[in-house]
C-alpha cells in the first residue's frame, strides 16, 4: 500500500511556514539608500531573525520534507525554499521600491542570535525611488506612506530632498504610556486562537495561558526593530536633519523604532491593547498614532521635508 500524502496536513504545515514569517518579534531590519554622484544608487536591507524563529521554522520545514519522503512524491520545488531567505520573492519585491528598481544579490548571514540576511536593490535614478512606511499593518490598515526623494544637480552642489509621510505626536497618548494602568485586559477568543497557533509553531516567545493581552503583545513586539536611513556622496554642506549619523556626518536616520524599548513604556502595551480593538471597529490610524506617540523607543526625524546639501 502507497502512502499518500495528506493535502490538509500539508496546507497546515504551509500555513505555519508563512506564519513565521509575518511573526512581528521575530525581525530587525535596517533599510539604508546609498546614493551616488550621478544619481543613481543601491538599497542595502539587513534582517535578522531570532534564533527562537529559525528554529521553528527549521522544524516546520522538516516535518514537510519528511511528509514527501513517506509519499515516495517529489517536493515542489516551490516548496523547498527557506521562507526567510527567498531571492525569487526579494526579486518580486523590488518594484514596491518603484520604477526601474532592480534586484542585485543577497547573502545569508550567520549571527549570535540566530539567522540573517542582506538584500542589494540598485537604481539608476533616486528621483524614481520610494521606500513604504509601514509601522504596524492592520486589518483594515493596508494603506502605505512613502518616503520620496528629488534631486537637483548643480555644477559643484547639489540638493537632495526627502518628502516624508505626516508623523504627528500625540502628547495625551505619551503621557498616558507613562502610566501604569490598574488591570490587565483578559485574554479574549482571538487571543487565544493566537496563543495556540503560537504553541503549535514552538512556543518561541513562551507564551503562557495566564498570561493577559497586554502580556501577550510585549512578549511578541520583542525584538521587533525597524530602522531607514539615508547616506548621501561627497561632502556635506549643510541639511536641517535632525538625526545625523555619528559615525558618518552625510548619514541620517529618517526613522528608527525598537519596539523592545517601547515595551518599557509602563502604559504602552495596553494602549496598544486599545488602540487594536479601535482599528478592528474601522480607525486603523489609531495603531500608528501609538507608535508614533511612545515615549520610548521612538526616533523619527518628524519633518515633512528633510534636506541635505553637498558636493
Amino acid at each position: 500500500m502507497s502512502f499518500r500524502i495528506n493535502p490538509v496536513k500539508l496546507a497546515q504545515l504551509a500555513i505555519i511556514l508563512t506564519a513565521i514569517c509575518l511573526l512581528p518579534g521575530c525581525i530587525k531590519e535596517k533599510l539604508l539608500v546609498k546614493l551616488k554622484e550621478d544619481g543613481s544608487g543601491n538599497i542595502v536591507i539587513t534582517r535578522t531573525y531570532s534564533k527562537g524563529v529559525t528554529d521553528m521554522m527549521n522544524i516546520q520545514m522538516k516535518k514537510m520534507k519528511e511528509q514527501f519522503a513517506r509519499s515516495g512524491q517529489p517536493m515542489p520545488e516551490s516548496m523547498n525554499v527557506n521562507p526567510l531567505f527567498n531571492e525569487k520573492m526579494f526579486e518580486a519585491e523590488a518594484s514596491k521600491f518603484g520604477q526601474g528598481i532592480k534586484y542585485v544579490k543577497s547573502k545569508k548571514l550567520k549571527t549570535t542570535s540566530g539567522f540573517g540576511c542582506v538584500i542589494l536593490y540598485s537604481f539608476d535614478d533616486i528621483n524614481k525611488v520610494k521606500i513604504p512606511v509601514k509601522i504596524m499593518p492592520t486589518p483594515g490598515n493596508m494603506n502605505t506612506d512613502n518616503i520620496t526623494f528629488s534631486l537637483a544637480k548643480g555644477k559643484g552642489d547639489n540638493k537632495l530632498t526627502l518628502s516624508l509621510p505626516e508623523f504627528k505626536l500625540n502628547k495625551e497618548l505619551a503621557a498616558a504610556m507613562k502610566q501604569k494602568p490598574k488591570s490587565g485586559t483578559p485574554i479574549d477568543q482571538k487571543s487565544t486562537a493566537q496563543i495556540q497557533q503560537m504553541k503549535a509553531m514552538g512556543n518561541p516567545f513562551n507564551i503562557s495561558d495566564n498570561d493577559t493581552q497586554e502580556v501577550l503583545m510585549g512578549k511578541m513586539l520583542n525584538g521587533l526593530a525597524i530602522s531607514i536611513e539615508v547616506e548621501t556622496p561627497g561632502t556635506l554642506i549643510k541639511s536641517n536633519a535632525k538625526l545625523q549619523s555619528s559615525k558618518k556626518k552625510n548619514r541620517f536616520t529618517v526613522l528608527d523604532i525598537d519596539f523592545t524599548e517601547m515595551c518599557k513604556s509602563p502604559g504602552f502595551t495596553h494602549e496598544l491593547v486599545k488602540a487594536g480593538k479601535q482599528a478592528q471597529a474601522g480607525s486603523p490610524q489609531a495603531m500608528t498614532g501609538i507608535m508614533l506617540s511612545c515615549p520610548t523607543g521612538v526616533k523619527i526625524d518628524g519633518q515633512s521635508k528633510i534636506t541635505v546639501e553637498y558636493k
